[in-house]
């Protein structure tokens, strides 16, 4: 376990008691290894039993097929012995509809406070209202070509959760420092050109307003980890800070910047990217709340800078977008290093709406805003 700590094996722990028999759902109250408790041993502890007992089942079949067994009899056992296996190492379970009914119908009988879409608000209206906001478990793709907003239109919406909803954000900045994001929101919610901001050129007036945003961040929800991490790291803070935390919003900017254990071999980047993608899905599952993760689209041929993008353009692999409950993708109406006019693409949305609707890109203070507002 000490050697496991030492080289950044995660030593957390979440919902224990929910997903493990109660001796060691105790067990996992009362033993803690550099402050906090095991499940990750738990999670070996039972795969290396149910490898252990996989070995000495193939050593079972040998056995049977030197003392003369039938293929069939042989086949038979084989099949028996990985369900008994089966059910003795996983902690899932199916459970019956009537054990989730009851909740579904009474969340849809609620009628509409006025006050937003049913899940979470992205801050953008017309984005809600196709959507009806993030709900837990979703992945949220954010993919355009490099400087086209991705990471604004991220920040637009971590800041509006944070500030306006009140609820916790964690972000994982895999290509910006924290200190690059702070002055990003700074600009933002302080509306002070970003570019001042950068040169400390700032006006009486101007430095007030960045005092006064600073204020509002200071006290607001927003976690932001910005160190190049593994999605198993990524999990790891994730599961850390639920522990001290409800989460309503995780951003991972972006996804091909992700890191592979050392010990992890792929055939190609495709099937590792496709690994990070499916692992998000299960982290979004897990933590309970939608995931915003960010992409990047192909460079454009020669010839066809005007085309608007679709999901094919997406980077690295289809499995991004297959694994994606919602795609938006961010197409500049106008040169993206200027002002203007930027059409943002719901091009999938497995449980609503597709279209699309225009934004409008201030690059001053890095904010994305609707036409009619």
């Amino acid at each position: 376990m000490v050697a496991c700590k030492e080289k950044g094996v995660p030593l957390d722990a979440l919902w224990a008691e929910t997903r493990y028999p109660l001796e060691i759902a105790d067990l996992l109250d009362n033993v803690v290894v550099g402050g906090a408790p095991l499940e990750y041993f738990v999670d070996q502890l039972v795969e290396m039993d149910g490898k252990r007992k996989l070995y000495q089942m193939g050593g079972s079949v040998q056995d049977l097929a030197k003392n003369g067994s039938s293929s069939e009899e042989i086949l038979s056992v084989i099949a028996s012995r990985s369900t008994e296996l089966a059910s003795q190492t996983t902690t899932r379970r199916l459970i019956p509809i009537a054990d989730s009914l009851d909740g579904v119908v009474d969340e849809v009988s609620e009628p509409p406070d006025g006050s937003g879409p049913p899940g979470l608000s992205s801050g953008l209206a017309t984005l809600d209202m196709m959507t009806a906001g993030f709900h837990p478990g979703e992945v949220v793709v954010v993919a355009a070509r490099p400087g086209c907003g991705k990471t604004s239109l991220a920040l637009n919406i971590a800041e509006h959760v944070v500030l306006n909803s009140k609820r916790a954000v964690a972000f994982f900045s895999l290509e910006m420092t924290t200190e690059s994001l702070i002055m990003r929101l700074l600009s933002s919610v302080g509306k002070v050109n970003g570019q001042r901001i950068r040169r400390h050129d700032l006006s009486e007036g101007q430095l007030d307003s960045v005092v006064a945003a600073g204020a509002r961040l200071h006290a607001a929800p927003l976690h932001i980890m910005d160190e190049p991490s593994t999605t198993h790291q990524i999990r790891a803070a994730t599961v850390d800070l639920l522990q001290r935390e409800k989460l309503s919003l995780i951003v991972i900017d972006y996804l091909t910047l992700i890191d592979s254990c050392p010990s992890e071999r792929f055939e190609s980047r495709q099937q590792e990217v496709s690994t990070h993608s499916r692992r998000m899905k299960a982290l979004a599952k897990e933590a309970g709340c939608p995931i915003l993760v960010l992409a990047q689209l192909r460079k454009v041929p020669p010839g066809s800078e005007g085309r608007r993008p679709t999901n094919q353009d997406i980077r690295d692999t289809g499995a991004i977008e297959q694994d994606a409950d919602v795609v938006l993708l961010l197409h500049p109406e106008v040169d993206p290093r200027v002002d203007g006019e930027t059409t943002l693409i719901v091009s999938k949305q497995r449980n609503g709406p597709t279209g699309e609707f225009p934004l409008v890109f201030s690059k001053q203070f890095t904010k994305f805003r609707e036409i009619s507002l």
